[in-house]
């Protein structure tokens, strides 16, 4: 009892813990780069440390230039930063991550967690926008579980049983589809010019 610190004093700081050292920053880290904060960044995500989380995406995305890797992280980043922003209770915000992450690839993971975000605002306008999102995620991997438990929860809202696949959700996957075998043949035909010089 006399070892025991009275209840008004403060209480000490816990010790470091060791699970905390993959998210802090290191000597080597004095020039961060977006993947290495990408990095940082999912760890603390995975720690259930969210608001730390999106500050790391956020730091990443913000970051000027970089490598091809870089830029591959900064595109995880966004899509990431959208999934933080919904356990934070803003799927607004969530909503834009996920439309901007989808400009340069669609896979069927990011289209179900941006149907998640439009279920998540109210309006009719809002829950198109997530069938929608649904149906392309489906089209890109029919299978995909979390498109599919997303589709149901859009089924189950009112009027949600109405709601069929337009001709302008193909077309846009087509043209997504074409944009991406156009990007492949280019990357190609620059690693073939590379090679011949």
């Amino acid at each position: 009892m006399a070892d025991e610190p009275p209840a008004s004093a403060p209480m000490p700081p816990p010790p470091p813990d060791a699970d905390d050292a993959d998210d802090a920053p290191t000597d080597d880290d004095s020039a961060p780069t977006a993947t290495s904060l990408e990095r940082r960044a999912t760890a603390a995500f995975r720690k259930g440390r969210i608001g730390r989380a999106r500050d790391l995406y956020t730091a990443a995305l913000e970051l000027e230039g970089g490598t091809a890797e870089d830029a591959a992280a900064k595109w995880l980043a966004l899509g990431n930063r959208a999934a933080c922003l919904l356990r934070l209770e803003r799927p607004r915000e969530a909503e834009a991550d996920c439309r901007e992450a989808l400009k340069q690839r669609a896979p069927a993971n990011l289209l179900a967690l941006c149907a998640v975000a439009c279920m998540r605002q109210p309006g009719e306008a809002h829950l198109m926008a997530a069938f929608a999102c649904c149906v392309e995620a489906l089209y890109v991997e029919p299978q995909n579980a979390a498109a599919r438990r997303v589709l149901a929860d859009v089924r189950k809202a009112p009027g949600g049983r109405l709601l069929r696949p337009e001709d302008a959700a193909r077309e846009r996957l087509e043209q997504r589809r074409r944009l991406a075998v156009r990007r492949v043949l280019e990357r190609g035909v620059r690693v073939l010019s590379l090679i011949h010089i």
